[in-house]
């Protein structure tokens, strides 16, 4: 009883063993998921500062033309070619603007797919270490459940094979009992017809 009580002990050590390998391996996989994600943020800050810096250099590009073009103008005389410039520069501020606007939401968006690929691939692999870890569980049930079932049947088997000894035995002592009997009554024979004999 100990014995098996010791084996059992044993078993529980290696399922939590194998369990925490498991729970490791999930953890791993949170490890690395944190990983890309984090990787994917500071990608994308890094891109968005480049294309702000970007954005920036266009704008005062576009403010110096326009500035050296009012510059060669009389104020006055081309008045309204001066103002003209204003909105051709307020325009051009705009549009930059707007496609750094645009640009920052592609980066957004690229970023959150990264991520979502990312947490989906992760959650498929959690998904299928615990259906492994399952899976190795069901296998360990089913092989201590067949070894139990050996040792039940070994253990009958041994039972009727003692029975039947036991069975075999108390016939030989019968037969020799028989037999002894079988000799004396015989002998008791003899006695008595050689008594009447004479």
């Amino acid at each position: 009883g100990r014995g098996a009580g010791g084996a059992g002990g044993g078993d529980a050590r290696h399922v939590r063993g194998r369990e925490a390998a498991h729970r490791g391996r999930g953890r791993g996989i949170d490890g690395e998921l944190q990983k890309v994600l984090k990787a994917a943020s500071a990608k994308r800050a890094a891109e968005e500062a480049a294309e702000e810096e970007l954005a920036e250099e266009r704008k005062v590009k576009l403010e110096a033309r326009i500035a050296a073009q009012a510059a060669a103008l009389d104020p006055i005389e081309h008045e309204d070619k001066i103002s003209a410039l204003e909105s051709t520069k307020m325009k051009g501020m705009k549009k930059v603007d707007d496609a750094l606007k645009a640009k920052l939401k592609a980066l957004l968006s690229a970023t959150k797919q990264v991520k979502k690929s990312a947490r989906m691939k992760a959650h498929a692999e959690s998904k299928l270490v615990a259906a492994r870890a399952k899976q190795e569980e069901k296998a360990r049930e089913l092989s201590a459940v067949a070894a139990r079932g050996t040792a039940q049947r070994e253990r009958k088997l041994a039972r009727a094979r003692f029975e039947a000894a036991e069975v075999l035995r108390e016939r030989r002592v019968l037969e020799v009992d028989a037999g002894k009997a079988a000799k004396h009554s015989s002998g008791r024979a003899d006695f008595v017809r050689k008594a009447q004999g004479r």
